[in-house]
C-alpha cells in the first residue's frame, strides 16, 4: 500500500496515525509533515493528516497544509480549500463495482459543498468557513441561502466540489465522466461547459427580479469560471471569481445560481441582505 510505506522515512514528526485499514486509529506512528509528503512525491490532495486535522490546500500553489479546525474560520476566507469526506468522499470507485449502465445502476443527483472563499468583506457562513450536504444552517434567512457581502472594485473567489456519486462503496461505479454523459443525454460535454455559465439575478427587498433581463457583458457584477480540478474519479473542485465595478451600486443584491442548486446571494458594500425575498423558502 503506498499510504502505509510513508511511515517508514525517517526525519518526521510522531503523530496519531489515521484510521487505515490494518492500522488502529489513534496509535503513536511517525508521519510525514504535509511538506515533506509532497517532497516524497504525494500529491496535495492525498496528503494524510492526524485525526483531529484537516487537510487544506493553498488554491494558489497547491501546497497543503494540516489544521485544527479552529483554524479553518481564518484560512478557508484567505484562499486555502477543505478537502475531506464531508466535502467529497475521498474514496475512489474500486474496480470491481458494477459500472454504471447496468440495470440496477443510477445517476445520484450531485453533492455540492463551499470549501472555500476569497476576498468577500463579509459572509453568512458557518464559522469554519464550510458547508457540506448535511450542515445545520441556521441563517437569518429561510431557504438556506448562503449570504457574502463584495466591496465596489473588488474581486471575490468562492470554490465548490461536486460530488457525482456520494456513495462510491456502493454496488455501482459512477464516475464524473458517466454523471456528464447522462445530465447532456449521453452526449459529450467538458465540465467547463456544463459549469461555465452562472446566471445573475437582481435582487430587491420582496422578490428575486427574474423579469428583468441581466446582461452579465454589461452590468456592475460579474462572475467567471476560473479553475475546474478533477480531486478524484467523481468529484470535482470548481473556482469562480466574482468581480464588482466602481460603479456598482452600494447595498444592492444579485442572487448568482451556479450549478445543482448551489446558489448565493451578494450584496455590494460591507453588509449582508436584509429584505424578505427569500423568507418562506428557496431551492
Amino acid at each position: 500500500m503506498v499510504l502505509l510505506s510513508l511511515f517508514v522515512f525517517t526525519g518526521i514528526n510522531s503523530v496519531y496515525a489515521p484510521c487505515i485499514d490494518g492500522i488502529q486509529c489513534g496509535d503513536i506512528r511517525p508521519l510525514p509533515s504535509p511538506l515533506k509528503q509532497l517532497q516524497l512525491g504525494t500529491d496535495a490532495k492525498n496528503v494524510l493528516c492526524h485525526d483531529t486535522f484537516i487537510l487544506v490546500i493553498n488554491s494558489e500553489d497547491n501546497s497543503p497544509a494540516c489544521i485544527h479546525e479552529s483554524s479553518m474560520t481564518r484560512m478557508l476566507r484567505q484562499g486555502w480549500y477543505a478537502w475531506f469526506d464531508m466535502v467529497g468522499d475521498t474514496i475512489v470507485n474500486t474496480p470491481n463495482k458494477e459500472p454504471f449502465g447496468g440495470k440496477d445502476c443510477a445517476i445520484p443527483q450531485p453533492a455540492y459543498s463551499i470549501v472555500g472563499t476569497r476576498g468577500f468583506a463579509k459572509d453568512d457562513l458557518p464559522d469554519n468557513g464550510v458547508i457540506y450536504p448535511g450542515t445545520n444552517l441556521t441563517k437569518n434567512l429561510v431557504g438556506n441561502v448562503i449570504q457574502f457581502a463584495l466591496r465596489p472594485n473588488s474581486t471575490a473567489y468562492i470554490q465548490f466540489t461536486y460530488d457525482f456519486n456520494r456513495y462510491p462503496g456502493s454496488n455501482c461505479k459512477v464516475t464524473t465522466e458517466d454523471a456528464l454523459s447522462s445530465f447532456n443525454g449521453n452526449k459529450s460535454i467538458s465540465i467547463s461547459d456544463l459549469l461555465g455559465s452562472p446566471y445573475i439575478n437582481e435582487v430587491n427587498q420582496t422578490q428575486i427580479r427574474t423579469d428583468v433581463h441581466y446582461q452579465k457583458d454589461k452590468n456592475y457584477v460579474k462572475v467567471f469560471l476560473s479553475n475546474v480540478q478533477d480531486m478524484n474519479d467523481h468529484v470535482v473542485r470548481v473556482s469562480y471569481q466574482i468581480i464588482t465595478s466602481q460603479h456598482v451600486t452600494l447595498d444592492k443584491s444579485y442572487y448568482i445560481g451556479f450549478w445543482f442548486h448551489s446558489g448565493i446571494l451578494l450584496t455590494v458594500g460591507d453588509n449582508l441582505y436584509y429584505g424578505q425575498a427569500f423568507h418562506g423558502g428557496f431551492s
